[in-house]
């Protein structure tokens, strides 16, 4: 199963930032619970709920399980959650396989 998270490169919706440090805690934890990970640049968006359309660029940070033990399920949303909490984000993207969710703090 692939897992992707992706790290958006603002904060307060439309404030850029270095999201490296960002980006490095996913790959951490990525490879404490996973063993490694792929990361690429990109540019994503989405319309917020003021109805603006935010677009900016992104990593993407990647990796891929045979089997998501409910343990590192749980883990992963947790990650996702305390990403959009210190970003200051109206939601952060999380794909586990082929479902999609938009996690908010």
């Amino acid at each position: 199963m692939e897992i992707k998270l992706i790290v958006p490169s603002t904060v307060d919706r439309n404030k850029p930032v270095d999201n490296t440090p960002y980006a490095n805690g996913v790959k951490k934890a990525f490879c404490n619970m996973f063993g490694g990970y792929t990361a690429y640049n990109g540019v994503g968006g989405y319309v917020a709920d003021n109805g603006e359309l935010i677009e900016e660029d992104v990593t993407v940070v990647t990796t891929v399980t045979a089997k998501l033990t409910r343990s590192n399920r749980s883990n992963v949303f947790k990650l996702a959650k305390q990403l959009c909490a210190d970003m200051s984000q109206e939601s952060i993207f999380l794909q586990l396989g082929t479902k999609v969710f938009f996690i908010r703090s």
